[in-house]
């Protein structure tokens, strides 16, 4: 699964690495002893169970009368050092890494990823996926960001921050891109990428989410490689890991193509002190 450039920095950007499968709506799910019985299985990896609500809410027509938020039960269960959770509900499996502990696909999400999914095949043999999708988002804190969108030119790739350069001279700012790539007829790449102001854009509400630091300037890269088989289709821990090793390699080359030599040369720890 290489793609060009790739390496291992010292001060990467990568904040989180998230995999969803959204799974057609499994009843079984809601049962207390069915969540169990997967916490059980995945403990050995993740040791630290909790149980949760999340709420969902019914899209509603023009002039209709909004519906009451429905709360699904979820298992979350996370390592014992909180650098990686996996969170089940009756519509999702998702899991959920920091960028510090992460250091490539295979050694360190791969690994847990196969873990969860197994334990939720143990459970339940006959879920359906209807997506499973790839995130990786990266923040870029220089030690000096700029003041303007079209600053980040010595970090970020100039071609990501084209329409900052629409009014000449005239200061850009509060920069904001999205598009979406079909790669194949069941497979899309969203690649969104903007400045921020803040601690993190990670949501604080995970276990590894940051509630304190430093509120700095970035630039996110927020990449999301996704698979939507045309038909239903079952779980299988096999097949699922050859798709999301698919799905990792154009993740990875967004985002070295959005970078610059001196962003490279910041990440290795070469030269400019890494925030």
């Amino acid at each position: 699964m290489m793609y060009a450039l790739r390496e291992t920095y010292a001060h990467a950007p990568l904040v989180m690495v998230t995999a969803e499968l959204r799974l057609n709506y499994e009843p079984q799910l809601k049962r207390d002893e069915v969540r169990d019985a997967f916490a059980t299985a995945v403990r050995s990896t993740f040791p630290i169970l909790a149980t949760e609500h999340v709420v969902t809410f019914s899209v509603q027509a023009p002039g209709q009368v909004p519906t009451e938020p429905e709360y699904a039960p979820q298992i979350r269960a996370t390592t014992q050092d909180r650098t990686a959770t996996v969170a089940l509900n009756p519509s999702s499996l998702n899991m959920s890494m920091t960028g510090s502990a992460y250091e490539t696909y295979e050694v360190s999400f791969e690994p847990l990823m196969n873990a969860a999914v197994a334990a939720l095949h143990a459970v339940l043999d006959t879920v359906v996926v209807e997506r499973v999708g790839l995130r990786m988002i990266d923040e870029v804190r220089p030690p000096r960001p700029p003041e303007s969108a079209r600053g980040w030119s010595e970090w970020i790739n100039p071609e990501a921050l084209g329409a900052a350069y629409a009014l000449g001279d005239v200061n850009a700012k509060n920069f904001r891109s999205s598009v979406v790539f079909q790669r194949e007829e069941d497979r899309t790449v969203s690649f969104s990428c903007g400045e921020f102001e803040g601690v993190t854009v990670v949501d604080q509400g995970l276990p590894f989410g940051r509630k304190d630091g430093v509120v700095s300037k970035m630039f996110v890269i927020d990449v999301d490689s996704a698979w939507e088989p045309a038909d239903f289709a079952l779980l299988d821990p096999t097949a699922l890991a050859e798709v999301l090793q698919d799905l990792h390699r154009p993740v990875g080359e967004i985002f070295q193509w959005s970078i610059t030599d001196h962003a490279r040369a910041m990440f290795r720890e070469e030269g400019e002190e890494v925030e």
